[in-house]
């Protein structure tokens, strides 16, 4: 088992790493949960001396590349059955429409009905491939953004946010 300092440095870690905590906020956190204060200066030298920057650029990495594959599932996920749905609605639609089908007795009044249908149907797909469209291109941002941005002030700031978004739409 771990003695008390050891805990305290691993909770430490685990406050800066992964919940992109800064040191004051840090030491307020450990004095409370440990009853034990730790001075900010005492958890800077922490982060620099062992290498936990490096360590939350990682985790911003990762949490980045996360919230980005799994929006990018559930919206393509999501696409495909709407257009799944919408693709339904139009053969409905077409295969009504064929007025050679002696099957169907068509009245004035139902081929107006199969015509929206499939209108609807059309329109629906479009919007559904409008939105494959605007995903593509926010990974592709994304990308950008992570091929570009090489300061790690920057990188940390983008990681808590893109935490936060992850968090927000309960991405795990």
């Amino acid at each position: 088992m771990p003695n008390t300092d050891s805990r305290i440095k691993d909770r430490a870690k685990i406050l800066y790493v992964a919940d992109g905590l800064n040191a004051n906020e840090i030491s307020r956190h450990l004095a409370v949960e440990f009853e034990h204060p730790v001075p900010s200066v005492t958890i800077t030298s922490w982060i620099n001396g062992l290498g936990w920057k490096e360590h939350r650029e990682e985790a911003d990495f990762r949490a980045m590349e996360k919230l980005k594959s799994k929006r990018e599932d559930i919206v393509f996920s999501r696409s495909e059955k709407q257009k799944e749905y919408y693709s339904d609605l139009a053969d409905k639609a077409a295969d009504y429409l064929e007025l050679d089908n002696k099957e169907h007795q068509i009245s004035w009044d139902e081929p107006d009905k199969a015509v929206k249908a499939l209108d609807v149907a059309i329109k629906g797909e479009r919007e559904v491939d409008k939105g494959l469209v605007n995903i593509e291109f926010a990974t592709t941002l994304l990308e950008i953004i992570q091929e570009e941005i090489f300061d790690t002030d920057v990188i940390q700031r983008l990681g808590i946010r893109f935490r936060e978004a992850a968090q927000k739409f309960q991405i795990d």
